[in-house]
């Protein structure tokens, strides 16, 4: 049994070096050019057991983002839809929790997806407004037409309404008269 060192002793601990992506790619290019491990390590001042588990992980490096080192933590943005969400649910348990309601997972899990997808429905609705500008840039880019926000109001308008019979009958008239023309 080797002998106990005193915690005052100056041993020095083994530190592990951290390889950048860099070199970690120039490793790369070098083994596709033919070279050896060892040839790799010597140029680049590692060893070759270094050299070997940097081209065993090859597959990780070619599919890593470029701007991210393998020890990289990847941090993943929350979507808005889900944080949200979570605000509502809190809200809800909080509320529930209040008037003494006996919650279960599943019941905190359904409304969860019942959160979620009235607020999917809800984001899924397209912006009237938007829409409305779009159509007049486009409207306007024609020559000889001139077109207001108003105009498309009034289109879309009357669009959302149910057609009349006498509506219909007027469209069927206009639908004839163009085919014979």
């Amino acid at each position: 049994m080797p002998p106990r060192q005193d915690s005052n002793s100056k041993v020095k601990k083994k530190v592990g070096k951290t390889i950048r992506m860099e070199v970690k790619s120039m490793i790369l290019k070098l083994e596709d050019r033919g070279c050896s491990t060892s040839s790799i390590g010597r140029e680049l001042n590692l060893l070759r057991m270094t050299v070997q588990t940097i081209l065993k992980d090859k597959e990780k490096l070619i599919t890593a983002p470029p701007s991210v080192s393998l020890n990289s933590t990847i941090i993943r943005k929350r979507n808005a839809l889900i944080c949200e969400m979570e605000k509502l649910l809190h809200t809800w348990i909080q509320n529930q929790t209040q008037r003494r309601v006996n919650l279960s997972l599943a019941i905190i899990q359904s409304k969860a997806l019942s959160i979620i997808n009235t607020l999917q429905n809800k984001h899924d609705q397209p912006n009237i407004d938007e829409i409305t500008t779009d159509i007049v840039d486009l409207a306007n880019r024609l020559p000889d037409i001139v077109v207001t926000a108003d105009d498309i109001d009034d289109l879309l308008s009357s669009h959302s309404q149910e057609l009349t019979d006498e509506d219909l009958i007027e469209l069927e008239a206009q639908v004839q008269e163009e085919a014979i023309e």
